[in-house]
C-alpha cells in the first residue's frame, strides 16, 4: 500500500523569505556573539534567529530560575539549566538553519581569554548585561584592539519605561563617552522620585528591576533591529537609538523626563511613545577616544 507523505521545505531561503526578509542570505553568513542570555538577550537572540542570522556564540554564567520565565524566551522546561547552554538548545531545536558556534557558561572575559580567535571572527558582539564593570572592560578591549569586532550595548531603564541600544564603531564615540565615573548613563530618559526604582526580594537581600514582557518588547525589537542594520552595513559609525514609552506609564510610577530629554521635547504639545536615533559622537573628555 502506498500513502502520501507531506514534504515541507525547511531550508533557510524558504523560511526567511516567507518571513519577509529579502536580505536573509546575507544574514545567514553572519556570526553574533551574545554576552548575556537573560530577559533581553534571550529575546534578542530569538528575533535574530527568526530574522535569518545564521551563527551564534552565546555567553552567560547564570542559570534559569522560575522567576525568570515570565520575561524570558525560555520557559519552565529549561529551569535550572545554564542560560547560554539552554538558549543554544532552544535555538537549535526551533530554527534548523542556526549554527551554535560555541557556548560559554562563564564570564565573557574568561571566555575571551580561552577563545580570543572565536570572538575576533564574529561580525558583531552584543552585550545586554547592563553591568558597568562587565561592559566597561568590553569597551576598553574594543577600543584598544584592532582585531576586535564592533560592539552593541543594549539595556532598559527602570520599569522598561525607556531603553537604549548603542552601537560602538571605530568611527565615533565609545561607551565611556556617555557614562559618568560610576557607570551611570548621562542621557537617561527618566528620573524617579526617591532616586531608586529597585524592589527588594523578600527574605533574600537581593534586588530586582520590575517590568513585564509587554513593556520590554519594544526595546528588544529596537535592539535587534539595530543589530541587523549593522550586520547589513546600513550603519557604519557609532549610533545611539533610544526608546521612550508612553508618558502615562512612567508618570504613574513616579517618573519624569530628565532635563536633557525635557529640553529635547520642549516644543511638543503631546507626547507619545517614540524611538529617537542619534549619531554618537566622541566626548572630548573620554580618555579612550581623545
Amino acid at each position: 500500500n502506498l500513502s502520501a507523505v507531506e514534504v515541507q521545505r525547511i531550508d533557510h531561503e524558504w523560511i526567511h523569505t516567507r518571513g519577509g526578509r529579502s536580505d536573509a542570505d546575507q544574514l545567514r553568513e553572519k556570526t553574533v556573539a551574545l554576552i548575556g542570555c537573560g530577559s533581553i538577550g534571550s529575546l534578542v537572540a530569538q528575533i535574530l534567529a527568526q530574522s535569518g542570522v545564521g551563527r551564534f556564540l552565546l555567553i552567560d554564567p547564570d542559570f534559569l530560575s522560575w522567576d525568570n520565565v515570565a520575561r524570558h524566551a525560555l520557559g519552565g522546561n529549561y529551569v535550572r539549566q545554564n542560560k547560554a547552554e539552554a538558549m543554544a538548545i532552544f535555538l537549535s531545536k526551533n530554527f534548523p538553519n542556526v549554527e551554535i558556534v560555541n557556548t560559554h557558561k562563564d564570564k565573557w572575559g574568561n571566555s575571551f581569554r580561552d577563545n580570543a580567535e572565536g570572538f575576533n571572527k564574529c561580525d558583531i558582539v552584543v552585550s545586554t548585561t547592563g553591568d558597568w564593570q562587565t561592559e566597561s572592560a568590553l569597551n576598553f578591549l574594543h577600543r584598544t584592539s584592532a582585531s576586535f569586532p564592533p560592539v552593541i550595548y543594549g539595556w532598559t531603564e527602570a520599569h522598561a519605561c525607556a531603553g537604549h541600544a548603542l552601537f560602538v564603531h571605530d568611527l565615533g564615540g565609545c561607551l565611556v563617552c556617555g557614562m559618568n565615573e560610576t557607570g551611570n548613563f548621562k542621557f537617561s530618559v527618566i528620573n524617579w522620585q526617591g532616586g531608586d526604582s529597585l524592589k527588594a526580594i523578600p527574605a533574600c537581600g537581593g534586588f530586582y528591576q520590575p517590568y513585564g514582557i509587554v513593556d520590554l518588547m519594544p526595546i528588544v525589537s529596537m535592539i535587534a533591529d539595530l543589530i541587523i542594520k549593522v550586520l547589513l552595513g546600513e550603519i557604519c559609525r557609532s549610533h545611539l537609538v533610544s526608546w521612550i514609552g508612553q508618558e502615562n506609564h512612567y508618570k504613574d510610577l513616579g517618573g519624569a523626563l530628565t532635563p536633557y530629554w525635557s529640553k529635547y521635547f520642549e516644543n511638543e504639545k503631546t507626547f507619545a511613545a517614540k524611538m529617537i536615533q542619534q549619531e554618537w559622537r566622541i566626548n572630548q573628555d573620554c580618555h579612550l577616544c581623545r
